[in-house]
């Protein structure tokens, strides 16, 4: 029987504040040139022994558009 390697993929969320947009893509790049310096995670020692590499800017995520 064959054997594989098998790997899961974790994301999580991190809340950057509000931004006045008039639309999602323009919140988006708004976003990109107002956080571009936060766009980062770390994990403690113990939990960066877990995983392989270190965590990476997926996405965001825009929610909203009501005035």
């Amino acid at each position: 029987m064959a054997k594989f390697e098998v790997s899961a993929v974790f994301t999580a969320s991190r809340y950057l504040g509000e931004i006045e947009a008039a639309t999602e893509e323009e919140a988006e790049e708004k976003a990109l040139e107002m956080f571009e310096e936060q766009l980062y995670a770390s994990l403690c020692h113990q939990c960066a022994g877990e995983f392989d590499g270190s965590p990476e800017f997926l996405e965001f995520v825009v929610d909203g558009g009501a005035d």
